[in-house]
């Protein structure tokens, strides 16, 4: 229950917001990515906020699913994690 409430504490936060604009305004592609570098670690954010309704919300609105949909045709680590994302706040297929 504690990493739900963080969760639905972060959502009523900026952070939702900023590590999507992290994501959508990148120039690197997803293959280039290093390891724990701010695109890896916002993607990385996003697949752990998005598990939990209380910021999932947050996600969506901040336009997580249209950030995130182009990395998942990657086929690597960050087409997993985009993909899962995705699953998680239940993105149309």
């Amino acid at each position: 229950a504690k990493s739900e409430e963080n969760a639905a504490l972060i959502g009523k936060t900026e952070i939702p917001r900023r590590v999507v604009d992290n994501l959508r305004n990148t120039t690197a592609p997803p293959s280039r990515w290093t390891s724990n570098s701010l695109e890896d670690f916002s993607l990385f954010v996003v697949l752990n906020l998005a598990q939990w309704s209380g910021a999932k919300k947050a996600l969506i609105e901040a336009g997580a699913v249209d950030a995130i949909r182009p990395i998942m045709h990657e086929g690597d680590l960050q087409g997993l994690k985009a993909t899962m994302s995705c699953a998680f706040l239940e993105a149309d297929w």
